[in-house]
C-alpha cells in the first residue's frame, strides 16, 4: 500500500482546504511555538478502498515532520473484512503505527477536535466530511490519471493494419511490429543509461528485419547519450535508406533548436509531420509540441497556438499543451 499527498494530486483544491493550527508561544506542554500544517495522504492503490487518511504534521518553519495520525472513519468490521487489523478503536484518530514523538498525543487531541468537535460524540464536523470527501477526489483523479496513461499507452502502438509509423510505405503488422518490443526496451534501457543493453535490444530486432530505417535511426538515439559522432552517422544512414523517415527529422529538428537554428528546426519538424502517417497521434501530436515551443521562442506566439492546438487535437489528455494555451492567453 503505497501513499501520495493530497496537495500533490489535486494542488489547487489543498491549497484551499489543508489545515493547520499555530501555536504562538513556547509553553511547557505544548509542542514548540510555530505553524503545523495537517498535510493528508492517500492510498494509491486503484483497487483499494481502505477509507482513511494518513496526516502528517509538519513544522512550517522548521520544515520538520513532527508525527504522524491516522484518521479512520468507518467501522472495525470494515477494516478487519479488507485486511487492515487497526489495533486502535476505529472510527477515530490515532498516531500512525512507528510515528511516536513527545507531541503525538498533543495532536491526536487537536485533529480528534477538528474532526469530532469538543464533545466526542463520534458526530463529523464538516472538517471530518471535507476529508472523506477529499478522499474520493483523491480517487476519481488518479483513475482519471490512469485513463490518461492508458490512452497514451493505446496511442503510442499503431494498430496491425495501419501505415507504419516508419514511413515505410508498408503496414504496421508487415513492417515494425516484429521488432517493436525490442525497440521499446532499447529506448528505456537507453533513458536509463544502460547504454550496452540498449545495443543488445536493438541488435535483435536488427537480426529480425535487418539494418531498416527504424533500426538506424533507434541507434542512433541510443548513441546520442554517449557517442555524438557515431549518433550522426547513424543519423545519415537512416535518411540515406529512407530519406522521409520523419523521426530522424524529428531529431534534426531537435537538434537545430540546441544550436539555436531556428529556422532549421521548423523545417525539420514540419518534415516530421509531413511524413509520419496521419492515424500516428501519438508522434504528431510530440511534434506540434516542439513545433509551438519554437514558435514561442521566437515570438511567432499565434503559429505557437495553432501548433500546441493542434497538438491538443492529437492527444485530448496532454496537459502540456492545454497549460501552455492557457498560460498564454488562450482557452480552449
Amino acid at each position: 500500500m503505497t501513499f501520495q499527498s493530497f496537495q500533490e494530486l489535486l494542488p489547487e483544491i489543498a491549497e484551499n482546504e489543508t489545515r493547520s493550527i499555530t501555536i504562538l508561544q513556547n509553553a511547557s506542554g505544548l509542542p514548540p511555538a510555530g505553524q503545523y500544517m495537517f498535510i493528508e495522504l492517500f492510498c494509491t492503490e486503484l483497487d483499494c478502498d481502505c477509507r482513511n487518511v494518513m496526516i502528517v504534521v509538519f513544522h512550517v518553519e522548521k520544515e520538520l515532520q513532527v508525527t504522524r495520525l491516522r484518521y479512520c472513519w468507518e467501522t472495525k468490521s470494515y477494516y478487519d473484512k479488507i485486511g487492515l487489523a487497526f489495533r486502535e478503536d476505529v472510527p477515530g484518530v490515532f498516531v500512525d503505527f512507528g510515528y511516536s514523538s513527545p507531541y503525538s498525543k498533543y495532536f491526536v487531541k487537536a485533529f480528534e477536535e477538528m474532526c469530532y468537535g469538543n464533545a466526542h460524540s463520534k458526530s463529523e464536523t464538516e472538517y471530518a466530511k471535507r476529508l472523506k470527501r477529499h478522499y474520493q477526489q483523491f480517487r476519481e483523479q488518479l483513475k482519471n490519471n490512469q485513463r490518461d496513461v492508458d490512452e497514451a499507452a493505446e496511442q503510442m502502438i499503431p494498430q496491425p493494419y495501419s501505415p507504419c509509423t516508419c514511413a515505410s510505405g508498408k503496414k504496421f503488422k508487415f513492417c515494425c511490429k516484429p521488432i517493436f518490443h525490442c525497440v521499446v526496451e532499447a529506448m528505456c534501457a537507453a533513458e536509463d543509461g544502460l547504454h550496452e543493453e540498449a545495443l543488445q535490444w536493438i541488435s535483435k530486432a536488427e537480426k529480425i528485419v535487418g539494418n531498416t530505417a527504424e533500426v538506424l535511426c533507434r541507434k542512433a538515439i541510443i548513441y546520442s547519450f554517449t557517442d555524438r559522432q557515431r549518433y550522426v552517422e547513424y543519423l545519415q544512414k537512416c535518411l540515406e535508406v529512407n530519406p522521409q523517415h520523419p523521426r530522424a527529422h524529428y531529431l534534426k529538428g531537435i537538434d537545430s533548436n540546441k544550436k539555436g537554428d531556428y529556422e532549421a528546426a521548423i523545417a525539420a519538424y514540419l518534415k516530421a509531420i509531413q511524413y509520419y502517417p496521419s492515424t500516428d497521434h501519438y508522434h504528431l501530436n510530440e511534434v506540434y509540441n516542439n513545433l509551438a515551443n519554437v514558435y514561442h521562442q521566437i515570438g511567432e506566439h499565434t503559429k505557437a497556438i495553432a501548433a500546441w492546438k493542434t497538438a491538443l487535437e492529437y492527444s485530448s489528455t496532454d496537459k502540456m499543451a492545454r497549460m501552455n494555451l492557457q498560460k498564454f492567453g488562450t482557452s480552449i
